[in-house]
């Protein structure tokens, strides 16, 4: 069982894509595998930098990314992918849950997810709103946090168990 979805997620993209330009390739979106598409892929080998580019869709096992520029960087040493970063128009489906944001950052050594610009999640009824969401899934804690411009809000049913900040089953 999956403990947290989007995690899951980011890091089989992360796995997913090796150090060369030529090995980036999709396939049928399977539990160990990651299908990206987009209308364009630019290599940049000096910063070790992939940037997928116009209409991007990342699909793994019932998770969806679609973002309008992902930005995957690999470490000099390992020549993993060691941040993702989604850009422009971000959402991310999975399950029951939606989750939109102006720019989602992966860090995957911290095993941190950091969600910024007008952050909302919903799950039904459900509904969560900030400016800024943490999730370190290394210590369970997640921050939720607003702005000058716009306060925390949440909306939970109180007649059932809630899930809004639930990543998994």
């Amino acid at each position: 069982m999956r403990r947290y979805l989007l995690i899951t997620f980011l890091c089989s993209i992360a796995f997913s894509i090796t150090a060369r330009a030529s090995e980036f390739k999709g396939n049928k979106g399977t539990a160990d595998s990651i299908e990206v598409t987009s209308d364009r892929l630019d290599v940049y080998n000096e910063t070790r930098e992939a940037v997928f580019t116009g209409n991007v869709r990342a699909t793994r096992e019932g998770i969806r990314l679609d973002c309008e520029v992902l930005h995957l960087f690999l470490d000099k040493k390992t020549q993993k992918v060691n941040k993702l970063i989604a850009e422009k128009n971000v959402k991310i489906f999975w399950q029951d849950r939606q989750a939109t944001c102006s720019e989602a950052t992966y860090f995957l050594s911290k095993d941190m997810i950091i969600m910024v610009g007008n952050v909302v999640i919903t799950r039904g009824k459900e509904m969560l709103s900030a400016d800024k969401v943490i999730f370190d899934m290394k210590s369970n804690h997640q921050v939720v946090e607003g702005s000058k411009k716009s306060r925390v809000k949440i909306k939970v049913q109180t007649d059932k168990e809630t899930g809004i900040l639930k990543w998994g089953h």
